[in-house]
């Protein structure tokens, strides 16, 4: 790599690193000599850890190499189709955040199924069933 272009990651880093940190803060700790103010990041807002857990969580598969080796092959050989395909999946996204989520509505049902034993009891046995019959009693249903 040419120098040039190791200066312009390592700018580019640090411009990342102000959004990833989150806001700045002057937190205060208290030790036996005395109260200690200092300048840091607001660590609850920080995308800086959403980050290093998603990374973290990613690198513990074990199957990591082979999805790697998979991303930097498509990335190599089929760049532009998986630019489409990041966008279409970015645009989809998007829409599902446009509209309100269902399940806060459905909660209320939800717990009126659960405080019936009944209404709960049926579905899970029914769940157990190898093969669902037809209402006849006949031969299972395809």
């Amino acid at each position: 790599m040419r120098t040039p272009v190791r200066a312009a990651i390592a700018l580019d880093l640090c411009a990342a690193r102000r959004c990833c940190s989150g806001r700045a803060s002057r937190p205060a700790a208290r030790f036996a000599a005395g109260p200690l103010t200092y300048l840091g990041h607001d660590a609850v807002h920080s995308p800086l850890l959403d980050l290093v857990y998603g990374w973290a969580q990613l690198l513990r598969d074990p199957n990591v190499r082979d999805l790697l080796g998979l991303a930097d092959a498509l990335l190599a050989d089929h760049g532009a189709a998986t630019a489409r395909l990041a966008e279409a999946a970015i645009a989809t996204a998007r829409l599902g955040d446009a509209q309100a989520p269902p399940w806060d509505d459905l909660v209320p049902v939800i717990r009126q199924i659960v405080a019936s034993p009944a209404l709960v009891r049926a579905p899970l046995d029914a769940l157990q069933q190898p093969r669902p019959r037809s209402s006849a009693g006949g031969s299972p249903t395809s």
